[in-house]
């Protein structure tokens, strides 16, 4: 029998490097505060919080149909997400973006940027930043959850939101003016976004160095091979039964 031996020294080095230090298990030496709730309140505590949150996005109906939300290889702080669009003006766009988390949170609200080029009269052209305050122009602590802006932040796209816009709520106000006054020109804007999106540039390419989601291109019989599976998988999987 074959057995892989190493080095007394590469197994204390294995181990050490195993080992989890206070500062894993506590967090950053910060004092107890206690914030606008009332609550006592850690850098330590609000990253626990903030995994809980990004856990719940796993749970049925917390994370929108059709968007996926990963954190940033970096920090916490950051969580990256893509977005297919399967209806309305930018049908079959895949629209990514990134939601910063400030150290405030959750007495701020986060911040959400598209990294995609996307001509909405949420949508700040410098910099693609999202309108979040027009939904939430307070936002509640243990009541308001990022869960909720990223539902609000797909429903942006929807027809009957954007009907409801204000030029007060927008950011890119020549985008609001042609969907309130040349609906055919918008909608041919938002048509070549969607378009645009599918570009090998744009689809393929590492967005950021810290963006755990990669899109690769794949052949048509892998594709075939990889639906073949998932397709066996389902019909395998027993149906549950309501109770």
């Amino acid at each position: 029998m074959d057995v892989d031996v190493q080095p007394a020294a590469a197994q204390d080095q294995e181990m050490a490097d195993m080992q989890i230090s206070e500062e894993d298990l506590q967090g950053p030496v910060v004092p107890l505060a206690i914030n606008s709730t009332g609550r006592f309140y850690s850098e330590h505590m609000r990253r626990c919080e903030l995994r809980i949150e990004l856990l719940g996005l796993s749970t049925l109906g917390h994370c929108p149909r059709g968007m996926y939300v990963m954190p940033s290889l970096a920090s916490i702080n950051v969580w990256h997400g893509v977005m297919f669009v399967k209806r309305g003006y930018w049908k079959d766009g895949v629209v990514r973006f990134r939601v910063d988390i400030p150290r405030e949170y959750p007495n701020q609200h986060p911040v959400i940027s598209l990294t995609t080029p996307v001509f909405h009269p949420l949508v700040r052209r410098e910099d693609g930043r999202f309108a979040l305050e027009q939904q939430f122009p307070k936002w509640t602590p243990y009541s308001d959850y990022i869960f909720h802006a990223l539902y609000y932040f797909k429903n942006a796209f929807k027809n009957r939101v954007l009907q409801q816009l204000g030029p007060r709520d927008c950011y890119n106000i020549d985008a609001y003016m042609k969907f309130k006054g040349d609906l055919p020109r918008f909608r041919e804007f938002a048509r070549i976004d969607a378009m645009n999106s599918h570009k090998p540039e744009n689809l393929f390419q590492m967005p950021q160095s810290d963006c755990p989601i990669v899109f690769s291109q794949m052949s048509d019989d892998a594709f075939q091979r990889t639906m073949a599976s998932i397709n066996s998988f389902v019909a395998a999987s027993p149906v549950p039964h309501p109770q």
